[in-house]
């Protein structure tokens, strides 16, 4: 079945950090995103649908919004070291107004790099970017230190995964829709603990 925001599930954690411990959980925004909803990308920038394609194909998301940090965790169909390489672009808008990107790609690693941008593509400094990917699980994981973002209330994010096998072949997965990407689609506030 398609994937549509509606379905979106908030869960709201609560509970805080034993005395002495770390800071409070915020909101985490978990939701699923249908298998197979891979797009090929034309040379004219239409779109077709192919369907199931390895490090591309969203399957699942998590991102929790925490007091001092941001963790995000993006679930795959088959995430594989093979020459299907790929990039997983976190956009992230924030309570005021402020638009960045966190991009992880497996370019020329399969490390991957993850690198914090603005809207326009300039990459500005973050030293607190983590990222991680497990080709065994099949996800990529990801976090940042609010302190990146001015320290928002609340974020709204959305995540497209592009793949490329030979440099000119595109393969398109918005993780919020099940048709081809509307950039800046965004998902429901997630608030800061």
């Amino acid at each position: 079945m398609a994937h549509s925001i509606s379905r979106v599930v908030i869960v709201v954690a609560t509970a805080l950090a034993a005395i002495g411990g770390g800071a409070a959980h915020g909101q985490e925004l978990t939701y699923a995103d249908g298998a197979s909803d891979v797009y090929l990308l034309q040379a004219d920038n239409t779109a077709t649908l192919y369907g199931d394609m390895v490090n591309t194909d969203v399957v699942s998301v998590l991102v929790d919004h925490r007091n001092r940090q941001i963790k995000a965790k993006f679930g795959f169909t088959d995430l594989a070291r093979t020459s299907q390489r790929f990039i997983a672009a976190l956009s992230v808008r924030t309570s005021d107004s402020r638009r960045y990107r966190v991009v992880v790609n497996a370019l020329s690693s399969w490390r991957g790099e993850a690198a914090f941008e603005t809207w326009n593509g300039k990459e500005i400094e973050c030293a607190s970017i983590h990222h991680a990917i497990d080709y065994d699980a099949n996800t990529i994981e990801l976090a940042l230190d609010t302190d990146c973002l001015e320290k928002p209330r609340w974020v709204q994010v959305g995540l497209v995964t592009a793949s490329t096998p030979d440099g000119n072949t595109v393969y398109v997965d918005d993780a919020q829709r099940p048709d081809f990407p509307r950039w800046n689609v965004w998902s429901s506030k997630v608030r800061r603990g």
